[in-house]
This record gives C-alpha cells, sequence and structure tokens, in this order.
C-alpha cells in the first residue's frame, strides 16, 4: 500500500541576514523535518505519532509557529545558496576544572574563594534586604587578552547567600549579586545599578569555608581554587532564531564555565541591550548539578540553569543576568 505523502517548504530571506528554508514532509504517522541555510542539505528530524491526525496537528503547529517568524511558502531550488559572511569571534579562557590551593591568594589574579585581595579600599557589598554581607564567589584579572584595554582591572563578585539571614545553603537564587571594580571602586548592584550598599572592610563570608581538627583544637579555613583555562575562541552570539539551527557540537561550543567568549543565552532578552557589539562575556557560570566541568563548590540556579556577568567594551558598566530551570 502506497503512504500519502505531503511536503511543504518555507523560507525566511532578509530579516537580519537570514537566509533559510524549513521543510516539513508527512507520511501518515510519521513527519520528516529539514531545516538550515538555503543551499545546504540542512539538519534532519524525525517523529513518529499514533495516528495520522496527530501526525498532521503536528506539522500545523509547526508551519504556523515558523509563519508567524516570517517564513513564507517557497519553491525548492529557486533560490540560490548565498554566501556565509565571515563571523566575528571572540577570544575565551574556558575553565576546564579548578585546583584547591593551600596556602592565601595574595596577588589579584583570577580565582574562586577566599578573600578578595584588594587593589583599593575595599568595598564589601551588602544586601540591601537585611544588611547582611553577600559571599564572596570570586575575583576576576581583567586581562586585554579578554577585555582588551579596559580600564579596571580586577572585578570581585559577590554573589549568593540568603535574604532572610539564614544559613540554609548558598544558593544564587535565593541571594543577590554585586560587582566591585578596581581602580576606581565602582560598586554595582543586581538590577539597580551604580550601589551604595556595602561596607568599608576587607573580609567576610565567602564561597566555600570548612572547620578542621587539627592538634587537638578545630580550625576554620576559607577554600580557595584557582581555575584551570583552555584558551579558546567563539562566534557571535548565536540569537533566539538562530539558536534552533545549531548542531550539538556547536550548542558545546557555547556552554561550561568561562571567562570571555560569547553567551550560551536561549533568549534575545537575556542579553544586555546593545548585545555583543557593546558588552563583553564576564563571566559565566552553570548550576553545579548540570555543568560538564568538574566544580568542587556549589553554585545553584534552581534545579539548574545559568548565571552571566557582562561588562562594557568601556569598563564602566555590569550587567547581570540568570536562568533559573
Amino acid at each position: 500500500m502506497q503512504m500519502e505523502q505531503e511536503t511543504w517548504y518555507l523560507e525566511l530571506i532578509g530579516e537580519a541576514g537570514s537566509h533559510k528554508f524549513y521543510e516539513v514532509v508527512l507520511e501518515n504517522t510519521q513527519l520528516n523535518i529539514r531545516h538550515g541555510r538555503i543551499g545546504d542539505t540542512g539538519q534532519t528530524q524525525t517523529k513518529s505519532f499514533s495516528n495520522a491526525e496527530e501526525a498532521q496537528a503536528d506539522a500545523e503547529k509547526r508551519l504556523r509557529e515558523k509563519r508567524k517568524k516570517g517564513y513564507a511558502d517557497a519553491v525548492l531550488g529557486e533560490r540560490e545558496k548565498k554566501a556565509v559572511p565571515t563571523k566575528r569571534t571572540f577570544p575565551k579562557f574556558q575553565i576546564i576544572g579548578f585546583t584547591e590551593v593551600f596556602e592565601p591568594i595574595t596577588k589579584p589574579i583570577t580565582k574562586f574563594g577566599g578573600q578578595p585581595v584588594w587593589l583599593e579600599e575595599p568595598r564589601w557589598a551588602i544586601c540591601p534586604g537585611n544588611g547582611q554581607k553577600i559571599p564572596f564567589l570570586c575575583q576576576i584579572e581583567l586581562v586585554s587578552e579578554l577585555f582588551r584595554e579596559i580600564q579596571p582591572k580586577v572585578a570581585y563578585i559577590f554573589h549568593g547567600g540568603n535574604p532572610d539571614g539564614s544559613e540554609s545553603g548558598w544558593l544564587t537564587d535565593h541571594g543577590d549579586t554585586a560587582i566591585v571594580l578596581q581602580p576606581g571602586n565602582l560598586v554595582f548592584y543586581q538590577d539597580i545599578g551604580i550601589s551604595t550598599h556595602f561596607v568599608i572592610e576587607a573580609s567576610g563570608p565567602t564561597l566555600q569555608s570548612i572547620t578542621q581538627f587539627i592538634n587537638g583544637e578545630y580550625i576554620s579555613r576559607d577554600v580557595e581554587y584557582l581555575p584551570i583555562f583552555k584558551p579558546g575562541k567563539d562566534q557571535a552570539y548565536a540569537n533566539e532564531e538562530n539558536f534552533e539551527e545549531l548542531t550539538e557540537e556547536q550548542s558545546e561550543a557555547f556552554m561550561g564555565h568561562k571567562l570571555g567568549g560569547s553567551p550560551f543565552i536561549w533568549y534575545d532578552w537575556l542579553m544586555p541591550e546593545g548585545g555583543q557589539s557593546e558588552w563583553n562575556l564576564l563571566l559565566q557560570m552553570e548550576s553545579t548539578d548540570q555543568t560538564q566541568t568538574e566544580t568542587p563548590f556549589g553554585v545553584y540556579y534552581g534545579d539548574g540553569g545559568c548565571g552571566w556577568w557582562f561588562i562594557s567594551q568601556d569598563g564602566m558598566k555590569i550587567e547581570y543576568r540568570e536562568m533559573c530551570g
């Protein structure tokens, strides 16, 4: 018995350089979906359904969504392949692991945990809701390889803690974020920009502390880590429209803990206004429970997610975004 087949072929042209196709082939209870750049083979996906009605409904839903985004019916082969413009790349330091250090770090280099190594008079960020100090997550040396010649040299990130002051866990989705830039002592606070919420104290709660029994007494120690870097480059941010076309390999290149590069962001509204033309990705941190990088400390965004810190090209503004699972 010959199977019934119906084919839809759509194209999206001209929007932000788009030159893409989307094809749906319905064969009884099976959908064959193909999409990519016009002239390429593209990526394929096959979905099977329990009956032809379900398959038809799914095909119609997909086509409606694409047409809302500007796709229109076209004829396969009529339009020629368009040359792909060379994309700008962004240098990054991928964090592939962490090394615990047992002597306090005293230089203003990139590190996680411990206590800040201040370049100027300290500015410890506090939560305006409860007056508690926000825990110190890390300090980042703003090296020219990633951030060009911006004026600040070190960014101190305070992140997490619980607004009610309880000690029920170091959870980022229960706390606040603030960044201090030095030199200059600019303090940026999540959602309200430049902040006056700080105290002039050099030390406070940190990423991780442990208590050990040594020589007959209990001794508390702040744990700190040096990140292990793998230099590389990212393609420019893949916006929401293009995100679904990324291969698994391309998606993985954006993921992980890293300094610089391009953010693994799947919704355009999460990017700061102006995008990568005006902002550098300062730090991307994935939830400890979902990242592929072995992480000896806990950073959590609900049941999984990611946090992104951005610094402007001139080094005078900070933006923070997060997505909780």
